[in-house]
């Protein structure tokens, strides 16, 4: 069924989850496919390797050098993005449509796609700062009441 998809395709973006090393292994058989139902064009399919969900990074399960490195040995360019803050994905959409065209990019271009990720800033009240800056205090004095020094001449 899938070359019914596929067919006359000028492009592949085969994705994974960057969290998930099993997602990784699995492309390596969608790769395969997608050469074998497009090999008989008359102008292979670009295909693209996307690893999505960058936004959890400090999650991440699929390295990066194995990453390139898979992209490299089968021809594909390489993508990260995150589908849930949206970073990077409009210019992955428009580097894959401008390799499939030929098209050369500009810096300017490529960086008018770039967005701007805003996080929320975490704040505390007036009062709980208060509190901790207290109880910090307190610490501190209960701390050094306990310690003792002593000097020893000889």
């Amino acid at each position: 069924m899938l070359d019914k998809y596929i067919f006359g395709a000028q492009g592949a973006l085969v994705c994974y989850d960057v969290t998930n090393g099993a997602s990784f292994e699995n492309i390596e058989d969608w790769v395969n496919l997608v050469k074998k139902y497009t090999k008989d064009q008359e102008k292979p399919a670009h295909l693209s390797l996307v690893g999505n969900k960058t936004d959890l990074e400090h999650r991440r399960a699929v390295r990066i050098e194995k990453h390139s490195k898979f992209a490299e040995q089968h021809g594909m360019s390489s993508h990260y993005v995150s589908a849930k803050t949206g970073d990077s994905v409009r210019l992955m959409f428009r580097q894959v449509a401008a390799d499939i065209l030929g098209i050369q990019l500009s810096k300017s271009d490529m960086e008018a796609d770039i967005a701007v990720v805003q996080a929320p800033v975490a704040t505390q009240s007036e009062a709980d700062l208060k509190a901790t800056a207290s109880a910090a205090s307190k610490d501190r004095r209960r701390n050094h009441a306990k310690k003792s020094s002593v000097c020893s001449l000889q």
